[in-house]
């Protein structure tokens, strides 16, 4: 049977748990899903000068890791949109819309497509 295709699919808060290399293969196999014309939606968060993320990195290149604590601590990686959008094009992808939004604009939101 043919795979079932998907005009959109959205991915929200998701990729900051993965490492770059899982994130790229995350992209490809749900970019290989979308239908002609299909778009992938995500939005992520990036970091931010509160809380003292940056480490003296200039604005918008900073990475942000936070570790966990106790048992069922997690890793969580915001990164800028720069490196995102680096990931995307790894994973064939590009940006055709983005949205900066919330408190801060330290949310990104990125309509993508199948690079042609």
């Amino acid at each position: 049977a043919a795979a079932q295709l998907f005009d959109l699919v959205w991915v929200q808060w998701t990729l900051q748990y993965l490492v770059d290399a899982h994130v790229v293969a995350v992209l490809r196999s749900l970019a290989s899903r979308l239908s002609a014309g299909g778009v992938l939606v995500v939005k992520e968060n990036k970091p931010c000068a509160a809380g003292g993320g940056g480490g003296g990195a200039a604005p918008g290149l900073a990475f942000r890791v936070d570790t966990p604590s106790g048992p069922h601590g997690r890793y969580d990686v915001t990164r800028p949109d720069e490196h995102h959008e680096w990931l995307f094009a790894c994973a064939g992808l590009e940006v055709e819309h983005a949205e900066s939004g919330c408190v801060g604009g330290e949310v990104t939101a990125w309509v993508l497509v199948r690079r042609a």
